[in-house]
């Protein structure tokens, strides 16, 4: 259903993400055409991503899932949406990306998250290699890293990054493109509904 967000809404949105209030309004419209009771479920994110593989949307589906309820709330969107946001920094990009490969969600990333994140990558992209394949890449990673114990730091990872900053390039969305046109397309008002 229909979603319009309040003044107050806006203004810590527009201090809390990348987004004007034209393309929160936007954007909470589109949630509100995808989300039940104002929460997103798993096969409604799933649809509206167009995720191929089961393993990388739930990652990606729990990284937005900020408090673990299994359904994604209208700020977890738009958080993550900033994240993903070619105007977002870098840095909240890496966290993000960070998040995604830490598959336990312990801190660190093991050989066991990035083999999984690394082969459900793969398959999303129909990219076929043997798991020999992938395990070395795994190896070579660790070595790259000086990851002695088998388990990647936060500061292990961003030096990794920043040594080879396309690792992360494909976390930059332009959705101000998609706003234009979900706006267009849907007539969406962006004004503030006036409160009696």
């Amino acid at each position: 259903g229909a979603i319009k967000l309040k003044r107050s809404d806006v203004e810590r949105l527009s201090r809390d993400t990348v987004f004007n209030e034209t393309e929160l309004r936007a954007l909470a419209a589109l949630f509100g055409s995808l989300a039940e009771d104002g929460l997103m479920s798993r096969a409604s994110f799933k649809a509206a991503l167009t995720f191929r593989d089961g393993a990388l949307l739930q990652r990606v589906f729990s990284v937005f899932d900020e408090d673990g309820d299994a359904a994604i709330s209208l700020d977890e969107y738009l958080r993550c949406l900033s994240t993903l946001d070619a105007r977002s920094p870098a840095d909240s990009k890496l966290q993000f990306a960070f998040k995604i490969w830490d598959e336990d969600n312990d801190g660190l990333i093991s050989r066991n998250d990035l083999s999984a994140i690394m082969t459900a990558t793969l398959r999303e992209h129909d990219i076929v290699i043997t798991p020999e394949e992938i395990r070395g890449i795994v190896e070579s990673t660790m070595t790259e890293v000086g990851a002695a114990d088998g388990m990647i730091t936060w500061e292990q990872y961003s030096r990794l990054v920043s040594a080879n900053p396309d690792l992360i390039s494909s976390l930059s969305l332009n959705l101000q493109s998609t706003i234009e046109s979900y706006l267009r397309t849907n007539r969406v008002s962006t004004t503030t509904p006036r409160q009696p």
